[in-house]
């Protein structure tokens, strides 16, 4: 009996524990603790119970970083050749380097290459010493104004070598800001002053030269025409003046073919030319005055005709002067 009592015990013993541990069991499933007393671990049902209770707004977010995803997907690329385009926007150098660029990247995208004009080229290099200083800025003169060809601003050497046409067609240029009462005097101070082009002369000049000024031509040029380039009428040269000096037209006495006038007018009034000297010309002539009303030319020598072959000059003596 007493046997018996103590297996009782024993069994008591043991169905207690059992029941212990049963309960710690449900306690640590309620808890959302580890059966061993550990808090941090957690079985895999307990870990996705939040998703299950949060499911609808994690889902709704996932959806929209999923949508997000596609649409960048969908996006096209950006032109790499645009920002260059726009960092060069500010006006420097680059700017023009970057826009080539993103031409020639459009140019291999598209179905079609967009054709890049070239800068025309100079319709011709055979320019007037006018034409070619042409941009200069011509101030309307405040009144009559005298100035020589050796001036600072225009700086002629007239030492027989060096080539003036450019610096005594810029004095002549400052008569396109003359009128009618404020004319413009150029001088031209004792020298000899080469010019390899024709020189054109404006409205309102007076062109004095020196008794010991010669302008010489180098090449077969004329050497002094009209300002104005138009045609017609009586209006494209007035109340110009030419005196004094030589004008040289450098031609040798074994000329063979015929060479440019020497000074050449066309359709202006009340002009003049005076005590002058105009020599060495062949087969054309030392003047020639077309559509010009109200001319004088008075004390003009004309000298050194140079004659050719195959030309006859019934009106000339024997020594061609």
């Amino acid at each position: 009996m007493k046997v018996w009592k103590n297996h009782l015990a024993v069994w008591v013993l043991i169905i207690a524990v059992l029941l212990q541990n049963t309960a710690a069991v449900m306690a640590a499933e309620n808890s959302g603790t580890d059966p061993t007393g550990d808090p941090t671990v957690q079985s895999e049902e307990e870990v996705q119970m939040p998703e299950e209770e949060n499911g609808n707004d994690e889902a709704a977010e996932e959806q929209d970083l999923s949508d997000a995803e596609e649409e960048d997907l969908d996006l096209p690329e950006e032109d790499p050749a645009e920002p260059a385009v726009e960092e060069a926007a500010d006006g420097s150098d680059t700017a023009a380097e970057a826009g080539t660029d993103a031409a020639a990247m459009e140019a291999e995208e598209g179905d079609e290459a967009v054709p890049v004009e070239a800068a025309p080229e100079t319709a011709s290099t055979d320019m007037t010493a006018a034409e070619e200083i042409a941009e200069d800025s011509i101030e309307p003169l405040l009144a009559a104004t005298t100035i020589s060809v050796k001036d600072t601003a225009y700086d002629a050497k007239g030492d027989g070598d060096t080539d003036d046409t450019k610096a005594i067609q810029k004095a002549l240029n400052v008569a396109q800001g003359a009128a009618a009462d404020k004319p413009l005097t150029v001088t031209v101070p004792a020298g000899t002053y080469m010019i390899s082009a024709p020189l054109r002369i404006y409205s309102y000049t007076n062109l004095e030269l020196a008794s010991g000024a010669t302008i010489r031509r180098s090449g077969t040029s004329i050497m002094l025409i009209n300002g104005a380039n138009d045609t017609g009428g009586y209006d494209q040269l007035i109340d110009v003046t030419i005196q004094g000096g030589t004008w040289d037209g450098n031609i040798s006495s074994s000329a063979s073919s015929p060479v440019n006038n020497l000074i050449y007018l066309w359709h202006g009034r009340n002009i003049t030319i005076r005590d002058t000297t105009l020599k060495k010309c062949v087969g054309t002539h030392h003047m020639e005055l077309t559509g010009i009303k109200d001319s004088t030319i008075s004390n003009v020598t004309f000298r050194d005709m140079v004659r050719y072959s195959g030309m006859s000059y019934p009106a000339l003596d024997g020594d061609g002067t």
